[in-house]
């Protein structure tokens, strides 16, 4: 190993890496808050606009879109949900602990977004301290390797979104409640002392009611049965009974409060609903999730550019997934403890294969991941004589690269995206308020033909988190990621065409057309406007005929123009 890469792991004890982990990040104390922070801000104030709640949830702060035609009809006329939204689309979550969190922030510190991000990151150092943990439990007492897991685990880059976006700190409080009641659990079954079980099925009851996403822990449950526990599969499968039965207890509860996700295959799937389109989503997503966990790449990559660039990134991942799980097979199955972070690791993002692959989800995946990594590095590092007898491609070198990828990339990605996401929160924001000045939209409609899709459903929160004034109406026709064709009529109306179709490409987040759901000469409303169906590509509508109430601004394309009247 090069002299420079081992002085730089023997700087960075337990203490250095949380005060470089703290550099790292504090660029996010300076960021105002983003997307869906808006909204649960003005139900923290108890705006009156877009009101949710009534539902089970405590404040609806994760009541995001529900089946009350009321509701949707409110969010479709101020721009919220587009107009081609399926009808059977909705999703709303049961995050009652995750809620609580979130009303400490506005009891403290009413509208403060660096006091809420501080709040994430204390989080964050939680999971750190509750992931250390584990790492002595399972990978011995060696401060070498315990300090390297850290490390790597620490000034992960993939932690960017689930650290700066605050609405999605459930997924930090669930990871740190779950993978406590793993620890929990592995101290049961190590020591026989009984008083763990209960104290584990609290903690995974904790943090089951903070997000969803504490339901991978089942993954690394199920594996550290298999492959860890002393007592052997069986009774290791017999442990895990307690977990399943509190699991079933919540689901009921759950869905007898009717949270969950609508049928629709759009940003949601339904595996429930659809378990074709769930597998063939699992197929896409676990390759590009596996590719993000060890190359420097994010995971949205697979899903941002163009159906194209997509299709090359899931092939791509693919076929990298299957040569590492070939090369690595023989070192895999010569190392237990390995292969049960590596598997948790893999098949942790299982449950989020149910939407787009992105970092922000992959939190409990970069847990066994990085302690796989970190493991592996230290065996071909200090311990060469456990896999001497074993081929592995680039064996002498491997180790230097996964610290050069994790330890010196992967925190500069840190840095970069810290930065990065700070900047365009702000430039988000300024885009929405200088949209129009303070008053000029009272009583007025505003049209927009294209518009980036996360900033058209968040510029009404933004306004009105800010005091500006809204419309009395907002239509987006299309996100700017496909171009459009349009005309005016001499009637006034406007005639829009899209070659490929509106709810296309990202738009079908919100849900794929449906046999008979559009059709020519259907006229949809949207607030005041009225969209009539001309024509259609594979279902989808490709021409509409929009016709805008009086004393209505518009502009083509969202941030490149100046409002001006719809004559």
């Amino acid at each position: 190993m090069p002299v420079a890469l081992q002085a730089w792991l023997a700087w960075l004890t337990p203490r250095n890496t949380v005060v470089l982990f703290l550099l790292l990040v504090a660029v996010n104390l300076l960021a105002p808050f983003h997307a869906d922070d808006y909204f649960q801000q003005l139900l923290l104030r108890g705006d009156s606009l877009l009101q949710r709640g009534g539902d089970g949830s405590l404040a609806g702060l994760f009541s995001f879109v529900d089946d009350n035609p009321q509701h949707r009809g409110q969010m479709q006329a101020y721009g919220v949900l587009p107009w081609f939204t399926a009808g059977d689309f909705y999703f709303r979550f049961w995050r009652p602990l995750a809620e609580l969190s979130h009303l400490l922030d506005y009891r403290l510190l009413p509208g403060n977004a660096a006091f809420a991000h501080a709040h994430s990151i204390a989080w964050f150092l939680l999971l750190a301290a509750v992931v250390y943990r584990l790492a002595r439990q399972t990978l011995g007492e060696d401060k070498k390797l315990l300090w390297l897991a850290l490390a790597i685990f620490m000034l992960d880059g993939q932690h960017v979104a689930t650290i700066h976006w605050i609405a999605n700190r459930n997924a930090l409080i669930a990871a740190v409640f779950s993978l406590a009641a793993l620890s929990c659990h592995i101290h049961w079954r190590t020591s026989g002392r009984w008083h763990c079980l209960p104290l584990a099925l609290l903690l995974l009851a904790a943090s089951l009611l903070a997000s969803e996403s504490a339901l991978a822990v089942g993954i690394y449950l199920f594996c550290y049965a298999v492959l860890l526990d002393r007592a052997g599969p069986r009774r290791g499968f017999a442990s895990l009974l307690p977990y399943a039965l509190l699991v079933t207890g919540w689901l009921l509860v759950y869905r007898q409060l009717d949270f969950g996700v609508g049928p629709a295959a759009g940003l949601y799937i339904n595996p429930l609903h659809d378990p074709g389109a769930y597998l063939l989503a699992v197929l896409q997503r676990l390759p590009v999730y596996f590719a993000a966990a060890l190359l420097p790449v994010p995971a949205g990559l697979s899903w941002g550019g163009g159906q194209w660039l997509s299709l090359l990134v899931v092939t791509i991942s693919a076929v990298f997934m299957l040569a590492v799980l070939a090369a690595g097979r023989r070192v895999l199955a010569s190392d237990r403890v390995l292969l049960f972070w590596f598997a948790g690791g893999v098949l942790s993002v299982l449950p989020v294969c149910s939407t787009l692959a992105q970092d922000r989800l992959a939190l409990m995946q970069s847990v066994g991941m990085d302690l796989a990594i970190a493991l592996l590095v230290y065996r071909l590092s200090w311990q060469p004589q456990r896999y001497a007898a074993m081929s592995l491609p680039f064996k002498s070198s491997l180790p230097a690269l996964l610290l050069v990828i994790h330890l010196l990339l992967s925190p500069l990605h840190l840095l970069a995206g810290s930065w990065y996401m700070t900047l365009a929160s702000h430039a988000i924001k300024d885009r929405a308020l200088g949209l129009a000045a303070n008053g000029e939209l009272a009583g007025r409609h505003l049209l927009v033909l294209s518009m980036p899709i996360g900033e058209a459903v968040a510029l009404l929160g933004i306004r009105r988190f800010y005091y500006y004034d809204l419309p009395a109406s907002f239509l987006w026709l299309a996100s700017d990621e496909q171009p459009l064709q349009w005309q005016q009529l001499a009637d006034g109306r406007l005639q829009v065409h899209k070659p490929q179709g509106f709810a296309s490409g990202h738009e079908a987040a919100f849900g794929e057309p449906c046999d008979g759901c559009f059709y020519p000469g259907r006229q949809i409303r949207s607030g005041a406007f009225v969209l009539q169906i001309e024509a259609l590509q594979e279902r989808r509508p490709a021409s509409v005929l929009l016709t805008a109430p009086g004393n209505t601004l518009w502009l083509e394309r969202y941030g490149q123009e100046t409002l001006q009247p719809l004559n």
